[in-house]
């Protein structure tokens, strides 16, 4: 559970008056610092789950920020910033699974073994092609919102 306040921490220190896109790119790169500097925790509360059913408190701690996630995508839906057609938790698992997934392959050294010095432009790649999969459809110029 201490791992997972850490996380929100790190979230609520992101700009809420930001567009969403940009919201979700610093929240990507939050997600994966805190894996990196945190790998206790991480290994912690992405590791192998118990067989037994968790305590209803431990489940609302650990969807949190997910749901902190799923809000910046609902903000950004309304503001016509993310396309309108996505379901708000389709996308925020897909964005999750994308982020953990370069994440985990960090923390593990797997990524710094294949990208040796370009870890951060794996990352700075997951995040873009987040971002045009969420950008409202024919607005494809490449800048950021």
């Amino acid at each position: 559970m201490e791992g997972h306040a850490l996380l929100a921490e790190a979230f609520a220190a992101i700009d809420t008056g930001a567009p969403a896109l940009e919201r979700i790119r610093a929240m990507g790169r939050a997600y994966h610092d805190f894996g990196l500097a945190q790998r206790g925790y991480y290994d912690l509360m992405f590791g192998a789950r118990s067989s037994t059913s968790l305590r209803r408190e431990v489940v609302q701690r650990e969807m949190y920020t997910l749901l902190v996630l799923r809000d910046v995508v609902k903000s950004g839906m309304d503001a016509g910033e993310i396309r309108p057609d996505l379901d708000p938790m389709v996308a925020t698992n897909a964005l999750w699974a994308e982020i953990h997934g370069v994440t985990a392959l960090a923390v593990s050294g797997m990524l710094m073994q294949t990208a040796a010095n370009h870890h951060t432009d794996v990352l700075e790649a997951i995040l873009e092609s987040a971002v045009r999969w969420l950008r409202p459809r024919g607005d494809d110029d490449g800048v950021t919102r």
